[in-house]
């Protein structure tokens, strides 16, 4: 399972599969997220679709858009 959690304080807490660390930037989060294996990010990005309620062909789409969006921001770093 993954996460995201945003507590009001200057680092956010992310869990991908069984790794989780706490990041104070966006270059901390893409660096992390590079380190992960893809298992835990492709259940980062299922349990947010199921989450959203998504199944199907809606999830599928769903899910390409969230890939292209990581593979665009982790190409501009």
């Amino acid at each position: 399972m993954g996460s995201f959690s945003d507590p009001r304080t200057p680092f956010s807490r992310i869990l991908i599969g069984s790794q989780e660390r706490e990041v104070s930037s966006l270059e901390e989060a893409l660096g992390f997220i590079r380190e992960c294996d893809g298992d835990g990010l492709a259940e980062l990005l299922a349990s947010q679709a199921r989450a959203a309620g998504m199944d199907g062909d809606k999830a599928i789409l769903a899910l390409k858009g969230r890939l292209d969006a990581f593979r665009s921001v982790l190409a501009e770093y």
